[in-house]
């Protein structure tokens, strides 16, 4: 399968946004080699701009959400800071209920504010007063969450959302 990955990947050029599209439309969603290919597609690695991947995630979600959920997840749990905010924006947006523990995994251990004060943003798109609670449990646990510029832009987002 890898060899077939790689031809798939010379082919439409996976580096761009056109080799990205050429190859969704090839492979429709009711086909079992898009879901293959979601599997090895590893989306840090196709450009590395915020654009390209948002763009991207929209497109899976579109032609295979369940994929595109899991996507999401594992970048949750694994991505950099330079593209955790397009995970992260997109996990607000859909609000499946599977974001939440990586989500908080995530929040418990972070230490840098440009990926905690997403996560938290995320966490509040879900509008749900057991997780607002969470969230002011985590920052007690997670002294990065109470420092410096970091904890000033936190207390900020939980003010405006009326989590105490």
């Amino acid at each position: 399968f890898f060899f077939f990955f790689l031809q798939i990947e010379c082919f439409f050029g996976l580096e761009s946004i056109s080799g990205f599209l050429r190859l969704v439309r090839c492979l429709p969603s009711h086909q079992q080699p898009l879901q293959q290919v979601l599997k090895t597609i590893d989306i840090k690695y196709l450009n590395g701009t915020e654009i390209l991947s948002a763009l991207m995630l929209d497109i899976l979600l579109e032609k295979e959400k369940k994929a595109c959920i899991d996507l999401i997840n594992k970048n949750i749990r694994d991505v950099n800071v330079h593209l955790f905010d397009v995970f992260a924006k997109k996990a607000a947006i859909i609000k499946d209920p599977s974001f939440v523990e990586p989500l908080f995994s995530r929040l418990e251990t972070e230490d840098n504010p440009h990926v905690y004060l997403e996560i938290v943003k995320a966490l509040v798109e879900f509008q749900n007063p057991e997780i607002n609670k969470r969230i002011l449990q985590t920052r007690l646990k997670n002294i990065h969450l109470r420092t410096d510029w970091g904890a000033e832009a936190l207390d900020k987002i939980l003010k405006e959302n009326k989590i105490k």
